[in-house]
């Protein structure tokens, strides 16, 4: 059987021309909601992956310090990295942070000489730096570190602070906590070190206030109730949330505000 086909190039039917290339009011006004909802769903989830980034680097300044006070100790015939080795606040080589940057009391107020380079220890301190260099800079803390003795109220050490009563020293009120060597260690992995701590002037050790000098709204950006990065001297880092903190007892067995800072070591 014989299909007849039919020549559309010689036909006379005429093809209209199309008029969906272009968007109408309705599609557009479409188009533009759609990328509202799914900027309103990415944006949330955009901020939490920043403060997931944040609280990594976090806690590698934290597993930072940690080695570098652990390299003090094998160098100093087992003794634990003291907070200070005197009461005289403007005294930077005898204060723990100094002792890991390479302080000295020559270089104590020459900050070319010790502030921006990577000490023996492998951290850098980072004082009236730009913000965010060095390990004792805490990337969710609003407030860069500075030193400015005339003002104490805004002068920031650090934004990670010692544990006082684990690392023996010196505070500003004047009380010492005697030193320790590792063997009296009893709980390494209960004995907190170091935390993040609050940023208001002077403060650079976990002292007698007792959790006043944590700081745990930083990585928390919705109620301010947050966690806070915690070394152990083991060397992990608990992330840990005040309820957890006041439950902790001392190695004593004691449940006051001072209970965790004192858990994991017998007092000397």
């Amino acid at each position: 059987m014989m299909r007849l086909f039919r020549n559309r190039s010689h036909g006379t039917e005429k093809e209209m021309p199309s008029s969906r290339g272009n968007f109408t009011l309705i599609e557009l006004l479409v188009v533009i909601a759609v990328l509202a909802v799914l900027t309103a769903l990415l944006l949330p989830a955009l901020s939490s992956a920043k403060e997931t980034a944040r609280l990594i680097s976090c806690s590698n300044n934290l597993r930072a310090l940690g080695l570098a006070s652990i390299q003090y100790t094998n160098t100093y015939d087992d003794w634990l990295l003291p907070s200070g080795l005197d009461r005289i606040d403007d005294n930077r080589f005898s204060k723990w942070i100094g002792l890991l940057c390479d302080v000295s009391e020559a270089t104590n107020n020459n900050y070319t000489l010790w502030n921006s380079r990577e000490s023996s220890y492998g951290v850098t301190w980072g004082i009236n730096l730009p913000y965010k260099k060095g390990q004792f800079t805490c990337p969710s803390e609003e407030k860069p570190l500075n030193w400015t003795m005339s003002s104490p109220l805004i002068s920031r050490w650090t934004h990670y602070h010692i544990n006082l009563f684990l690392h023996g020293g010196y505070c500003a009120s004047g009380a010492v906590v005697p030193f320790r060597k590792t063997s009296q260690v009893a709980m390494p992995s209960s004995a907190m070190s170091m935390t993040e701590g609050v940023s208001r002037g002077g403060y650079q050790f976990v002292s007698f206030q007792g959790y006043e000098t944590i700081k745990l709204s930083r990585h928390d950006p919705k109620s301010g109730k947050g966690r806070v990065n915690m070394l152990f001297y083991d060397g992990h880092i608990a992330r840990m949330g005040l309820a957890e903190i006041q439950a902790i007892k001392s190695y004593s067995g004691v449940l006051n505000t001072q209970g965790i800072f004192k858990a994991g070591f017998k007092e000397l």
